[in-house]
C-alpha cells in the first residue's frame, strides 16, 4: 500500500511538470513581434512568431549572399520593434581603357619672335587598359580598385618651337607706333577666366600669344605687341576685361597665375 501511494505521489508530480512546460512551449509559440525588415533601402514591417534574426530571414524569403550583411546578426533573438538591416554588397570587375594624353615637348627657337609657336611635329594619345575591382554597397558604388593595369600603345609626343628672339625695344620697329599704357592679368584656356572651351571669342585656338581685350578700345583682330610678354593678336573678350585692361594669354594655370596684375605698354602695330 505505502508503494502505490508514493507511485502515485510521483506520477502526479510528473503531469504537474509536463503541464507546467506545455503550458510554457504554448505561450511561447504564441508570442509574436512587430518587426521593422530594411533591406537595400526599402523598409517593411512584418508581424511574426520568428524567434531569431535568421529565422525572421527565412519567412520572408530573404538570401543573403557571400559579402552581405546582416544588422544584428542572426544568431539574436527577435524583440518587439527590433529593426533588422539587411545591406546587400556587390563587386565586379570591369575592363575599360583610357586615354594616355600626349605630353608637349618645346625647344626654344632664336629665329622665331617671342609668342609665335610652330608645331614641328603633331603628337598622338595613348592608350592603357585598366583592370578595375568595384565595390557597390545597396547598388550605390563605393569603392574601385586597380586589379592590372597595361599600356596599349605609347604616347607621341607633340613637338613644338616658339620664338626666343629676345624682346624688341621701343624705339625702331615701334617708333611712332600707338602705345598703351595697361593694366594686364593673365588666363589659361581651361582655366583662370578662359572659356574652358580652349577656343576665343574669335574662334582662334586659345594660349600664348592671344589675349582678351575690350573691342571698343582696342578691336579684336589687332597685332600687339607687349613688353614683357611678347607679340600677341587682340583675339578674346572676358568680362572683366573692361577699358585698359588686357588679359594675356598663357598655355597652363601656372603660367597665367604668375602674371598677377600689373602695368604693361602695349604697342598697337596694325
Amino acid at each position: 500500500m505505502h508503494l502505490r501511494e508514493a507511485y502515485g505521489r510521483g506520477l502526479l508530480a510528473s503531469l504537474l511538470i509536463a503541464a507546467t512546460l506545455c503550458a510554457f512551449v504554448t505561450a511561447d509559440a504564441g508570442r509574436r513581434f512587430s518587426v521593422r525588415l530594411r533591406e537595400s533601402g526599402t523598409v517593411r514591417t512584418l508581424d511574426t512568431q520568428a524567434a531569431t534574426v535568421a529565422e525572421l530571414l527565412r519567412e520572408a524569403e530573404i538570401r543573403l549572399e557571400k559579402l552581405d550583411r546582416v544588422q544584428p546578426p542572426p544568431a539574436t533573438p527577435l524583440a518587439d520593434g527590433m529593426e533588422v538591416v539587411v545591406t546587400r554588397v556587390r563587386q565586379q570587375v570591369v575592363t575599360e581603357e583610357q586615354r594616355i594624353p600626349a605630353p608637349v615637348k618645346r625647344f626654344a627657337d632664336p629665329a622665331l619672335r617671342p609668342g609665335v609657336r610652330r608645331v614641328v611635329e603633331e603628337g598622338q594619345d595613348g592608350m592603357k587598359r585598366i583592370q578595375w575591382l568595384i565595390t557597390s554597397v545597396d547598388g550605390q558604388e563605393v569603392s574601385r580598385k586597380v586589379l592590372a593595369s597595361k599600356v596599349i600603345s605609347q604616347p607621341k609626343p607633340r613637338i613644338e618651337r616658339y620664338g626666343a628672339g629676345g624682346s624688341l625695344p621701343a624705339r625702331g620697329f615701334f617708333s611712332g607706333r600707338r602705345v598703351l599704357t595697361m593694366i594686364a592679368t593673365g588666363y589659361a584656356p581651361y582655366a583662370c577666366g578662359g572659356s574652358r572651351t580652349g577656343r576665343t571669342a574669335t574662334g582662334i585656338k586659345a594660349g600664348y600669344g592671344t589675349v582678351a581685350v575690350d573691342p571698343r578700345y582696342i578691336p579684336l583682330g589687332t597685332r600687339l605687341y607687349i613688353e614683357g610678354y611678347g607679340y600677341a593678336i587682340a583675339a578674346d573678350t572676358g568680362g572683366d576685361i573692361k577699358g585698359n585692361r588686357i588679359d594675356l594669354g598663357h598655355d597652363t594655370y601656372h603660367q597665367a597665375k604668375r602674371v598677377g596684375m600689373r602695368k604693361v605698354k602695349v604697342y598697337i602695330l596694325d
